[in-house]
């Protein structure tokens, strides 16, 4: 669990949230590990469940942040819309199997790869 703080450009304050992410291989490269593994009994059925509820998870994080988006400034939403934009953007070029779900090894990547070379582009 990671508690991630969240402030609002138009105030000094700031609240934590707490969010439970992946920190692991992604999904698929699990998946991939289980079936590649010889003593694994988990049968097709099992891995779908896992898969399905990889997906709900994916699901319940993306509607928690749509609920937080609408009880955000309008000003600080204009100014975080175009640097989600480019993170959703780099995530589309790299093909990620999580499309552009947000873990910290990805974050990680994007920053080496996209921020820190190019800067905090300005749109």
């Amino acid at each position: 669990m990671r508690r991630v703080p969240i402030s609002d450009d138009d105030s000094e304050s700031s609240t934590e949230i707490d969010l439970n992410v992946m920190e692991d291989e992604d999904a698929d490269t699990m998946y991939n590990q289980i079936i590649q593994d010889e003593n694994c009994e988990l049968d097709a059925q099992t891995l779908e469940h896992h898969r399905q509820n990889e997906q709900k998870i994916k699901d319940a994080v993306e509607k928690a942040v749509e609920m937080s988006e609408e009880d955000m400034n309008p000003r600080t939403r204009a100014t975080y819309a175009p640097k989600w934009e480019r993170w959703k953007d780099w995530c589309e070029r790299h093909r990620f199997v999580d499309d552009d779900f947000v873990h910290p090894d990805k974050v990680i990547f994007y920053l080496n790869d996209e921020v820190i070379p190019k800067g905090n582009l300005k749109k």
